[in-house]
């Protein structure tokens, strides 16, 4: 670890705000993500934020864009807006199944009835918490928190995000996009998560879209695990 005196302070502060904020981001969240979050602060403290010293970020100055004036929101936001009436993919001829996160927690997705008997679309909390065996086997087997210290810094705060399980010998014919959108009356730092299973000779494409709804800054840790089975195709 080679920390300059600006990422030392960078990472103080999150581990301050983790700390502020334990017994909420455990309230809001399933056990099987909060029994992470331990080893996460550990790997955190330890290896920091990454310079670029470490080659995977040679050529990313994070400090340059983690040193600023950022609130954090740890709670859904009710957002009383229909967002589908409000915004609308530009991207032409797409046609897909439309997931949307807002401001890193699960908002909606098409009707369960859209897709193959047992699939699986939902928020990551939900899916912790009603589907557990499953999510318990994938969930930080993938991203590694003592390798990376933005990994453990995302495991630390991560509370919801995008679930998706396809199983075995199931084909989803469409897309799925997911849409981060971003909305909030301040600059906000985001924490967003998901977990994608594809069990053997499963295939699903993902279309990931990021789009902001007010004219703030917002900078969002983004990190997605898959698992795909034997001969299955993500």
């Amino acid at each position: 670890m080679n920390e300059t005196n600006t990422t030392q302070e960078i990472k103080q502060d999150l581990i301050s705000l983790f700390r502020q904020n334990t017994g909420l981001l455990e309230t809001g969240s399933g056990h099987i993500l909060n029994m992470y979050r331990e080893q996460a602060f550990h790997d955190f403290d330890r290896l920091g934020i990454p310079t670029t010293r470490n080659e995977a970020y040679k050529y990313t100055p994070l400090e340059k864009y983690l040193n600023g004036n950022y609130d954090v929101e740890l709670n859904a936001n009710p957002f009383k807006v229909d967002l589908r009436a409000i915004f609308k993919c530009d991207i032409p001829d797409l046609d897909t199944h439309v997931v949307l996160v807002l401001n890193g927690f699960y908002h909606s997705a098409n009707h369960p009835g859209d897709f193959p008997k047992g699939v699986i679309i939902c928020g990551l909390n939900e899916a912790s918490s009603r589907y557990p065996e499953i999510f318990h086997e994938h969930y930080s087997r993938y991203a590694d928190t003592s390798a990376d210290g933005l990994v453990a810094l995302n495991t630390l705060f991560a509370q919801d995000g995008v679930f998706i399980y396809i199983p075995r010998n199931t084909a989803i014919e469409k897309p799925i996009q997911i849409i981060n959108l971003s909305h909030s009356d301040k600059n906000l730092r985001l924490t967003r998560r998901n977990l994608i299973v594809a069990e053997e000779n499963a295939k699903v494409d993902i279309v990931l879209c990021d789009h902001t709804l007010s004219n703030h800054g917002y900078l969002a840790n983004s990190l997605t695990e898959i698992f795909a089975g034997k001969n299955a195709v993500v």
